[in-house]
This record gives C-alpha cells, sequence and structure tokens, in this order.
C-alpha cells in the first residue's frame, strides 16, 4: 500500500535575493524537486502497468474498512495493488486497527517545498483549505464536538511558531487541559501542519533545556490562518527555513535527525541536524548583513556534542556567502534551499 496526500502550496517568500540565488548542492538542494518528479514519474510508469487495480481515495474518512478487506486479499493473492490515499497519516489514527504489517509500502508528501510554489490564486486557495481542513479533515478525523478550541489552538500555534512548546500554558490560552493540548498537537503532526522539534539532550552533564518547539510546516498556511500577507520576520523566518530544510530532507528520504539546543542559561542553536558522521548546526536570522556575533551560540557549540560538528551556518538575508571562522559559513539562506 502507498500512501499519497496532497497538500498546499505554500505562499512564496520572494525577496529578490531568493529569485536571484540558486544552490548547488551545499546540503538539502534543488535535487530534492528533481527526486520529487522522478519518484511521480515512477509511479506513473508503475500505474501504466497497473489494469482494474483500484485506489481509495480520502481513506481518513473511513480507514478500517479498506485496510482489513486488503489484507485479506494480499493474504490470498499475489497479483492485486492498491493505492490508497488520505490527507493524514491514516495508518497511526486511533480507529485502523490492522496496521498492514509488511504488506505495505507508506510514502509521506509532505507540504510543497519552495521550488514546487505556485503563485496563482494562492492566498484565496490557501484560505479556502484551512476552511476545508477544519470543516472536513478535523472534524472527521479527531470527532471533535466543538472545533472552536481546535481552531484557536491553530491560530496561536501559528502565531507562536518557533516558540518553545508548553502544552500547560496554552491549554491555559485556550481554555482546555494540557491534555487536550497533546491531542491537538497531535492532530496537527498527522495532518502534516507542525513538526514538534525536539530539544538535544545527549548531553547530561550539561544543564539543557528539554522542551520541544513547535514550528508551522506550511508559511503559506500559516500566513492564511493569521491572514497576514508578505514576508517572514522573526520566529516566522526561522519556521520557514527549518520546515524547507524538514521537508526536503524527507522528500529525499534521508534518515538524518532534526534537533534543536538550547542551555538554561540562554545558548540556543535554532537547528541541529545529525548525520551518522556527525552534526550540520544552523543559526537563522532575518538580518540584511550577516557577521560573526550572530555565529557567537554555534562557536562553542562543539563542546556540548556527542558527535563531530561537521559545519555550522548561519542562515540570513545577506547576498553575500562568506566564512566567519574555519568552521561557519555564512550564507543567504536561499542558497540552501534552492
Amino acid at each position: 500500500m502507498r500512501q499519497f496526500r496532497a497538500q498546499a502550496p505554500a505562499v512564496r517568500y520572494e525577496p529578490a535575493a531568493w529569485q536571484k540565488h540558486h544552490a548547488s548542492s551545499l546540503f538539502f538542494s534543488s535535487l530534492s524537486i528533481k527526486h520529487r518528479q522522478s519518484r511521480h514519474n515512477q509511479r506513473i510508469d508503475c500505474s501504466k502497468n497497473i489494469d482494474r487495480r483500484p485506489i481509495f481515495q480520502r481513506n481518513q474518512k473511513d480507514p478500517q474498512a479498506p485496510s482489513e478487506s486488503i489484507k485479506s486479499v494480499y493474504d490470498q493473492w499475489e497479483e492485486p495493488r492498491y493505492v490508497l490515499s488520505g490527507s493524514s497519516q491514516l495508518l497511526l489514527l486511533e480507529k485502523v486497527k490492522e496496521s498492514l504489517a509488511g504488506r505495505c509500502t507508506i510514502i509521506d508528501l509532505y507540504p510543497l517545498t519552495i521550488p514546487e510554489l505556485s503563485d496563482e490564486d494562492r492566498f484565496e486557495w490557501l484560505a479556502n483549505y484551512v476552511r476545508t481542513y477544519l470543516e472536513r479533515d478535523v472534524r472527521d478525523l479527531a470527532a471533535f464536538r466543538d472545533l472552536e478550541p481546535f481552531v484557536k489552538l491553530q491560530r496561536l500555534v501559528a502565531l507562536q511558531t518557533a516558540s518553545i512548546l508548553n502544552y500547560s500554558a496554552v491549554g491555559h490560552s485556550i481554555s482546555v487541559t494540557s491534555k487536550t493540548v497533546q491531542r491537538y498537537i497531535q492532530y496537527l503532526e498527522l495532518s502534516y501542519q507542525a513538526l514538534v522539534l525536539s530539544s538535544w539532550t545527549k548531553n547530561e552533564a550539561k544543564r539543557l533545556v528539554k522542551a520541544p518547539k513547535i514550528h508551522v510546516l506550511d508559511y503559506g498556511v500559516l500566513q492564511a490562518v493569521v491572514q497576514k500577507r508578505g514576508s517572514p520576520t522573526g520566529p516566522k523566518f526561522e519556521s520557514l527555513v527549518l520546515a524547507e530544510l524538514y521537508k526536503q530532507a524527507k522528500t529525499m528520504r534521508s534518515d538524518a535527525r532534526f534537533w534543536y539546543l538550547r542551555t538554561l542559561d540562554g545558548r540556543e542553536v535554532d537547528l541541529l541536524i545529525e548525520l551518522s558522521q556527525g552534526y550540520l548546526a544552523f543559526e537563522i536570522k532575518t538580518s540584511e548583513r550577516a557577521s560573526l556575533s550572530d555565529a557567537r551560540h554555534l562557536r562553542s557549540v562543539s563542546d556540548l556534542l556527542d558527535k563531530p560538528l561537521l559545519h555550522a551556518f548561519v542562515l540570513s538575508n545577506d547576498p553575500a556567502a562568506q566564512p566567519l571562522t574555519p568552521t561557519i559559513t555564512a550564507l543567504h539562506a536561499a542558497q540552501l534551499l534552492g
């Protein structure tokens, strides 16, 4: 079984520098879009050889029914093949009792990356997407009797993207329990609306913040939720860049792990990407001119890590790429994202 999902195109972030700069392949580059196109073409080629093999759409509505039938058919015949699509990670939902373990291949398609964005009627489309997401998917998946607390949470998350997640404080703000907030956040994750970024806490000798951060995965959806247009600033810029790196890594099926790091005395690294051979560290700034002071927390992060720091980057709106130290490079964010 393969799970395919359509997602809202994000609103394009359009400073002139994004249009002028293009990455070669420093880390996650424009190869990701080629990779996704290749996967799409492979699916098309495979579909030519499929004769009368069903496609089940919108399986988040009632995923249990097809999964039980598919298991039964799979165990009896080799020929049948099925494609199940849905707007959520349908096999993780509570209503699905049959996991199809050993009988399926799951493909997660995250919100569109910057190279895939379209300009046409984007804001109106996104506003309609948010409304249908709330009225259709969330109501059906979560069986909420009252959508108002969830709508408040979605807006709060959009306004406070890139912040440390305190379930109790969020619950107090929208008048629900912290347990309810955790359930709401889980539905945002299941429907690819948000990323809960875990804190890096592998060094027990250091006093590190353990609470996660939350990031909106699609800047266009964020704009539609808060009804605001324009280029991202501050934490929204951090979420946009981090989400792009995350989505492109997932699109490329990378096994990289994503963290953030913060000490109790306030030193913070916006993003740590863990690879088998070491870490890549990122500081994300909206500044038009990157300087060594922007890298102050990156300079000492290697002392905390359990693997080598392969390289560190300051990502900003500065069009000039420059080495700040032998191990830290300043780049325009678009150069890394393609």
